[in-house]
């Protein structure tokens, strides 16, 4: 698809978020009523595209069904359709681009919260914790093994600076590369976009994304948006890599 189409593509998808989230404020969209298809015991694997299939893929379009991310009929719109008369997706358990694209709406109404997440079109782990907190039952989750890799191998130092706030960044000497890896673990949880990072600098996106996910996985303690040593222990019980820890005085 030449660029400019999927500029236009993604410029639709980012404004029909919008307009979910005003409609959402008014109590039309995505309350956070229960949703639940299948059984609350069944398995949801992270990392869903397009191309997956199975139950857990039928619950997640169940979901979006009936938080009205879907389409309209003749496709061409991306507002809330009528489910009784237009169902869509369709709670067939094959993942199809229509699915990424109901998807992303989905992620893309969370572009003007406190705490969005990036727009992708796969179920990462912080589009889980959103629908959760949307009303979709917390299914047991199963990581997969080609989530991407969570080191960033540019720079072979595995030493990580805790705490690690709004400043730090990796530069030649000393070699630091921690932000890094910080935000490279964060692009594969699905809180950092996958495209401009990482960037080995902790701005404010970072930290929001830091935010993001202390609150998805209930981390207290820490300085909000600071990867302090309990955020830094969550991380590590998640999927992070095993690095260093060294005194964060070093990031001033």
């Amino acid at each position: 698809m030449p660029a400019n189409k999927e500029s236009v593509k993604m410029n639709k998808i980012v404004t029909s978020g919008l307009i979910i989230v005003i409609a959402s404020a008014l109590g039309v969209y995505c309350s956070t009523a229960a949703v639940q298809c299948g059984s609350s015991t069944d398995t949801f694997h992270i990392g869903m595209k397009i191309g997956s299939s199975g139950p857990d893929v039928r619950n997640w379009q169940c979901f979006l069904q009936a938080k009205g991310f879907g389409l309209t009929e003749d496709n061409s719109d991306h507002v809330r359709h009528d489910t009784a008369h237009h169902p869509y997706p369709r709670p067939d358990g094959k993942f199809d681009g229509e699915t990424a694209e109901a998807t992303m709406r989905f992620q893309a109404s969370t572009s003007y919260s406190k705490h969005p997440i990036a727009v992708t079109g796969t179920v990462t782990f912080a589009t889980y914790w959103k629908a959760v907190r949307a009303g979709m039952p917390k299914y047991p989750t199963v990581r997969p093994s080609n989530l991407g890799p969570l080191h960033f191998a540019a720079v072979a130092v595995n030493q990580f600076r805790v705490p690690m706030a709004q400043g730090c960044a990796d530069s030649a000497s000393p070699v630091w590369a921690d932000v890094a890896y910080w935000q490279t673990y964060l692009v594969n949880m699905g809180y950092l976009p996958q495209t401009g990072f990482p960037t080995g600098t902790f701005g404010s996106t970072t930290q929001m994304a830091t935010e993001n996910f202390q609150s998805d996985y209930g981390v207290t303690g820490d300085v909000s948006g600071t990867v302090g040593t309990n955020t830094f222990n969550k991380a590590e019980s998640n999927g992070m890599p095993t690095y260093t820890k060294v005194p964060g005085s070093t990031c001033n």
